[in-house]
């Protein structure tokens, strides 16, 4: 996914809710993150850019212990039965 220089990916897992990430408006945009480690996920915290409308509405979180294939459709995470999905 392509995102604008200002609003790159990192900036969402710094805790800083003024910074921020941004997919570009395209089919099925995505983003993700390695976190270089197995860990227990409590809970994931998504927040709506504090200056725009909601979009936190209408998306899939995926959560698996192997990086995503590369080239991989929706249909193709939602049929891996390694992949928790939910819809929010």
């Amino acid at each position: 996914t392509r995102v604008t220089p200002t609003y790159v990916a990192e900036n969402a897992a710094d805790a800083d809710k003024q910074n921020y990430a941004l997919t570009t408006e395209e089919y099925q945009a995505r983003w993700e993150m390695n976190l270089n480690n197995q860990i227990n996920i409590e809970k994931i915290n998504i927040w709506n850019r504090l200056s725009e409308t909601d979009e936190t509405a209408n998306f899939w979180v995926h959560v698996s212990q192997d990086p995503f294939t590369s080239g991989a459709t929706l249909a193709d995470i939602l049929a891996d039965p390694n992949i928790e999905s939910k819809f929010v």
